[in-house]
């Protein structure tokens, strides 16, 4: 396996992860108060106009509204998500930043949209696109772009380090190198037979 040139102590490790997690959770979480106190409910409010505008809305599904009214699958499925990121990060022998970064950013987006759901019901969302005067895209808010910004960078890690191991694959060969059944054959060896 390739090994990744720049790799964190698991200290580090968790301080980046964890740190940037709760930033963000932070932001997407003021975010959506200053949107419930500030913006009135579903009406378009010019941010950067004719681009962006804030508009409060209600989501009771995931994204493109998919699985609407499924409060507690929804939260389910997100602390999962979160649950494996937290298992995954610790079982990592390689720590490197542009990974954990990823990581970090799913956990927050994932943890951000599951306190709105468990405690509201739905996910406050604000920002809206717009071109040619109409609306382009579902609207969202920061968590949401933690999620999508925390996927492009795991796609772009694993697509720069393909060779790099997954805690499965370190765990497997460290089963392999401590088991001398099942350790492979040393050059000595195969001289031999």
């Amino acid at each position: 396996m390739k090994k990744v040139s720049l790799s964190l102590s698991s200290g580090r490790a968790a301080l980046l992860v964890y740190g940037l997690m709760l930033v963000l959770l932070v932001a997407d979480q003021i975010t959506k108060w200053w949107t419930v106190r500030y913006l009135p409910f579903a009406i378009p409010q010019p941010a950067l106009e004719p681009w962006l505008y804030f508009t409060h809305v209600h989501n009771d599904g995931a994204a493109f509204s998919f699985m609407r009214g499924q409060r507690w699958p929804l939260s389910l499925i997100a602390l999962g998500v979160a649950v494996w990121i937290i298992v995954y990060e610790r079982r990592l022998k390689q720590r490197h930043p542009l990974h954990l970064t990823g990581l970090a950013c799913i956990l927050s987006g994932a943890l951000g949209n599951v306190i709105d759901r468990v405690r509201l019901g739905y996910v406050i969302d604000f920002l809206d696109l717009h071109y040619g005067g109409r609306n382009i895209w579902p609207i969202f808010n920061v968590a949401d772009i933690c999620i999508n910004l925390g996927v492009a960078l795991l796609i772009l890690y694993f697509w720069l380090y393909p060779d790099t191991e997954t805690p499965a694959e370190a765990d497997s060969t460290s089963e392999t190198a401590d088991n001398p059944d099942t350790a492979p054959p040393d050059e000595e060896t195969l001289t031999q037979a």
